[in-house]
């Protein structure tokens, strides 16, 4: 059996003319298969855009953040919203040319494309032509894909630039003229990775932990260095500002552990049937990897290139899910930045087992080769899963309307009107903010549970039980009270704020009810009398 050296060439097939000084392939993507993958992506995203309701809670509430003063931002991150600062800035550059629901949409669409031609240069570099196909079917399967590419949140773009990030790695590990303007690459796009999702440190990690292992901490310590310092100062300014934030995540268990696989089969229904059979083709695939850098096979993956992809695919999930036994953070989307490396796994093993079957016997031949084909059609198998319990379904597997919500009370409102919200007036920062754009009588509704009478800011402090019943009270024309309601104990508030509500509504009439999902708008009237 032949031993792979770090300066194996990939096989012939796919091999470019033109080589790095390592003697591998350049970073350059497959056209045909980029092509493709690229246009299906673009058709599932334009489904997605065209069925999905509008803004969910953090789809608005990243709108609001980008369109607030710039004193009221600062005040969210330093309470509790650093893990999307950079991307609340970035969308600020964004929100002056329109604020409409596809708008906002739009970068994190093109971040998710965007990253299908670096995803097809890393697998056509360490697994040949072979690699890219089920590399991009893998990535193209994922539901969290579909999902990042329309949430108005920064993991879809932290993840593109995750990718750019170990591509440029990759370039400046291989050296030659432009290993400087990879090493700056690395340093500019690695900062703006952390900037905007805290969540990629760990990639970064893993990125230092393989120079250190492979001995180029030469190489690529000065590029990593910045990213690492900035990465690790906003963790830091995470935990300090952590007001539990992330409270509502369960406790890490085994059973919770299966939200980790949420990204990739989708449907929480599919997730306990699928779970433990993606989790043994996890192992399966590590295994097959694991053997490249042994090199017990022939393939062209080098043991360098093998460590890198398990480090990104296998290595920085395993640590997410080591800290969420400290502070749990098992969320599907979490996971985003770990998905480009997971469908390298899937790709890299493929390839290593189609490849390594021509230097055996028949028998070899069948077993590698159906297991290679196996996975094709495993992956395949999710693809269909998921295109079937996603985007053809009407909501595209969006939970609330916020939209919809605020064209209603706009349609409705007349002046006299005041607005409320139960328990928290964390609600009214997306909502002040659709109804805002609204315009009209609703952008100017009074909100009597916040601690002004103006339209909510950030984290303003409510106003005490009593002063709310004074207030409702006091108040003679009709009350728009907006609640979310995620499961059946929120039907009723227990809070003194719950309370009291319920009690000033005793002497009002409910004259309208609606549902967006998790959102319930009540309109009632003028208390009787």
């Amino acid at each position: 059996m032949t031993t792979i050296s770090p300066s194996a060439s990939v096989p012939s097939q796919s091999a470019p003319a033109a080589a790095p000084p390592s003697g591998r392939p350049r970073l350059r993507p497959p056209l045909i298969e980029t092509t493709v993958a690229m246009t299906f992506l673009g058709v599932l995203s334009a489904v997605g855009l065209r069925r999905a309701p509008g803004l969910w809670f953090d789809d608005a509430f990243s709108a609001a953040m980008a369109t607030a003063p710039w004193s009221v931002l600062r005040h969210a991150v330093d309470t509790q919203e650093v893990n999307n600062a950079g991307f609340y800035v970035l969308l600020r550059a964004w929100v002056p040319f329109g604020q409409g629901d596809l708008w906002l949409r739009l970068p994190t669409v093109a971040a998710t494309i965007l990253t299908i031609p670096v995803l097809a240069a890393l697998a056509h570099r360490w697994g040949g032509r072979v690699a890219v196909a089920p590399t991009l079917l893998a990535w193209l399967s994922m539901a969290g894909v579909w999902s990042i590419a329309l949430d108005v949140r920064g993991y879809a773009i932290s993840t593109l630039l995750a990718t750019v990030v170990v591509a440029a790695y990759v370039g400046l590990l291989d050296g030659g003229a432009r290993r400087r303007a990879a090493g700056v690459c690395v340093g500019v796009a690695g900062t703006v990775m952390v900037l905007v999702n805290i969540l990629p440190l760990l990639l970064l990690l893993a990125l230092a932990t393989h120079s250190v292992l492979r001995q180029r901490v030469r190489q690529a310590g000065p590029a990593l260095a910045i990213p690492l310092a900035t990465g690790v100062g906003m963790w830091a300014w995470a935990i300090s500002a952590d007001t539990g934030q992330v409270d509502w995540i369960p406790p890490t268990r085994v059973d919770t552990l299966l939200g980790a696989f949420e990204p990739i089969v989708g449907s929480r229904h599919l997730v306990g049937v699928l779970g433990p059979v993606a989790l043994a083709a996890a192992i399966t695939l590590a295994v097959v990897v694991l053997a490249e850098l042994r090199g017990r096979w022939s393939s062209g993956v080098a043991p360098d290139d093998a460590l890198l992809v398990l480090l990104w695919g296998a290595g920085a999930p395993a640590a997410l899910v080591a800290i969420s036994f400290v502070r749990p953070l098992v969320v599907g989307r979490y996971f985003s930045f770990c998905l480009p490396g997971v469908a390298l796994i899937l790709g890299v093993a493929v390839a290593a087992a189609w490849d390594a079957a021509a230097a055996g016997g028949p028998a070899r031949t069948v077993v590698l080769r159906s297991g290679a084909a196996a996975m094709a059609l495993g992956v395949l198998g999710v693809l269909a899963l998921n295109l079937q319990a996603q985007p053809l379904r009407p909501y595209y597997s969006r939970y609330e309307d916020f939209s919809a919500l605020a064209r209603q009370i706009g349609e409705q409102a007349r002046p006299g009107d005041a607005l409320d919200y139960p328990g928290t007036g964390q609600l009214g920062v997306p909502t002040a903010y659709v109804l805002r754009r609204e315009g009209g009588v609703a952008a100017d509704l009074p909100v009597l549970g916040e601690s002004t009478l103006r339209q909510p800011e950030l984290m303003r402090s409510l106003v005490a039980p009593e002063v709310l019943v004074r207030r409702m009270a006091e108040h003679r024309g009709r009350l728009w009270l907006v609640s979310r309601i995620t499961g059946p104990g929120d039907e009723v508030d227990p809070s003194p704020f719950g309370v009291a509500q319920a009690d000033a509504l005793r002497h009002r009439d409910l004259l309208e009810e609606r549902r967006y999902g998790w959102l319930r708008v009540r309109l009632y009237s003028a208390p009787r009398g």
